[in-house]
């Protein structure tokens, strides 16, 4: 009995010994997760700001396509109507004398 009661507490405290290997390991295993989350945190945190910068960065290129389309279109009815100008001269009048010519008539 003596034997048996040596060998339990031989067995308690390797028990024990295991539990505080153990313990700590869970512990270092602990902290290298919460870091992890950290990191994912500050990367989503990041990540958004990011978000934010290529949608601002998209809405401006969406205006400036805009305005270049709305300047094409300009530059397009001011072309017709120089054109229709052009054509509306009567041909071998100089432009100086059209104003006197439509006078006349």
């Amino acid at each position: 009995s003596t034997d048996r009661l040596r060998s339990v507490k031989t067995s308690l405290a390797e028990t024990e010994d295991n539990a505080g290997v153990i313990t700590t390991e869970l512990e270092r295993n602990r902290r290298t997760i919460m870091n992890a989350k950290n990191k994912v945190d500050d990367t989503q945190m990041e990540l958004k700001g990011a978000g934010r910068v290529l949608n601002r960065m998209f809405v401006r290129n969406v205006k400036q396509r805009a305005s270049i389309f709305g300047m094409m279109v300009i530059g397009g009815v001011i072309v017709l109507i120089v054109l229709v100008a052009c054509l509306a001269t009567p041909a071998g009048v100089p432009v100086s004398n059209t104003s006197a010519l439509r006078l006349r008539l």
